[in-house]
């Protein structure tokens, strides 16, 4: 979307730029050849449509020396942190040797504009230092779609990036309860990072509580990994809770949580008949 380079040829691997893809991925890039090689994106932070039509996104990347840190924010939401010292310290665009063209829409690599962008830019706003959080929260939030009622999303507290194969229940008490997967390792259906995430309003759907994970595997660690939709990366060796299901005993009320247990043997085991049932194909074949 935003960039500044040496766009001469044989300096391809000299620019900074700020992107977002189709998919929802907002990313940047700082480099300077070998020397210096910085990369970070955030996995579903943007919306590429919204009922039926193209999406408007207000995003911002915030550079804070001071603080030795990176941040992106995206429709009033912080949707990323690095600490710039895992990265090899803090470092920006002055570290880049030979600018000499700032673009809109494109990074211009070798004399010829790469990564082009396929929407409209309306406006962009440079500062000379680093807006607070709080700001920038509030000048992203002009697009936050506060109609559009998230149950679960990526900052509910759970740590998952992704949310799929939902279940709403109304209890005979009027209170709503609503469960669904919680996939931490993308969006694949297993072997994957997935647990079962529960959360219920006591207002016809209008409030929700903070989601839990009543059904939690301690395998792996529920970091947000920021895997974009339509890669092949998994966390392929966890164990899963998938597909949740809510009932209700009518005469006693109480009140059932089921879904399937994937261990993590299971799992090994298909991937094993899996990869048996391949061999034999290709052997017939």
């Amino acid at each position: 979307m935003f960039s500044v380079s040496n766009a001469k040829a044989g300096h391809e691997n000299r620019h900074f730029h700020v992107y977002i893809r189709p998919e929802g991925v907002l990313g940047c890039e700082i480099r300077n050849e070998s020397a210096m090689n910085y990369g970070f994106k955030a996995a579903n932070a943007v919306k590429a449509d919204y009922k039926g039509k193209p999406a408007e996104n207000i995003i911002a990347l915030q550079a804070d020396k001071e603080k030795g840190t990176y941040q992106l924010f995206a429709n009033g939401e912080k949707v990323l942190t690095v600490d710039a010292a895992a990265l090899g310290g803090y470092r920006f665009i002055s570290e880049i040797t030979g600018l000499d063209t700032v673009s809109l829409g494109a990074t211009k690599r070798g004399g010829i504009n790469k990564y082009t962008f396929g929407g409209n830019i309306h406006k962009i706003e440079v500062y000379e230092t680093p807006l607070t959080d709080e700001e920038l929260i509030e000048e992203t939030k002009k697009t936050a779609y506060p109609e559009l009622q998230q149950i679960f999303h990526k900052n509910d507290g759970t740590g998952a990036n992704y949310y799929r194969i939902p279940a709403l229940l109304t209890l005979k008490s009027g209170t709503v309860i609503s469960a669904a997967d919680a996939r931490f390792g993308g969006t694949h259906d297993s072997p994957n990072n997935i647990d079962i995430a529960v959360a219920r309003s006591e207002d016809g759907g209008k409030n929700w509580s903070k989601p839990e994970l009543p059904f939690h595997y301690e395998d792996y660690e529920d970091n947000t990994l920021e895997i974009p939709v339509g890669t092949q990366t998994r966390v392929n060796q966890s164990a899963s809770f998938i597909d949740p299901v809510l009932l209700q005993d009518e005469e006693t009320e109480r009140v059932f949580l089921i879904s399937d247990a994937m261990a993590v043997d299971m799992v090994l085991r298909r991937q094993l008949q899996e990869a048996d049932i391949k061999k034999f194909k290709g052997k017939n074949t």
